[in-house]
């Protein structure tokens, strides 16, 4: 409690500088970095730490299970879309299918 942005890159922070602009001067290419200034509610003098940015994947596909039961019956929590929903899912499905085929003796699995 009580730390504050006071600088990121070449914008200066102060109350009024929108979010946007702040959340958009932290952001960049992955592999770039960032000098960003920070005050403590404790310290008098401010402390600069140089960041590095890096690629950072949220994933929207935050359950997948398969439930207890006949038939089988497959459960997916997704959080949101976004470009990779599609492949998290076929994987995360392939993936159930195949644990279920090793826990079946009669290899059934997953349908529909």
């Amino acid at each position: 409690p009580g730390d504050r942005l006071v600088r990121v890159g070449s914008l200066a922070i102060d109350e009024t500088t929108p979010l946007r602009e702040v959340r958009d001067a932290i952001r960049g290419p992955p592999g770039t970095s960032v000098e960003v200034e920070f005050a403590h509610a404790w310290e008098d003098a401010a402390s600069t730490r140089l960041l590095q940015r890096y690629d950072v994947r949220r994933r929207e596909l935050e359950l997948a299970t398969v439930l207890p039961g006949e038939p089988a019956i497959a459960y997916v929590r997704l959080s949101a879309f976004s470009r990779e929903t599609a492949t998290d899912l076929v994987d995360a499905l392939a993936a159930l299918e195949e644990s279920t085929m090793r826990k079946t003796s009669a290899g059934t699995g997953l349908s529909g």
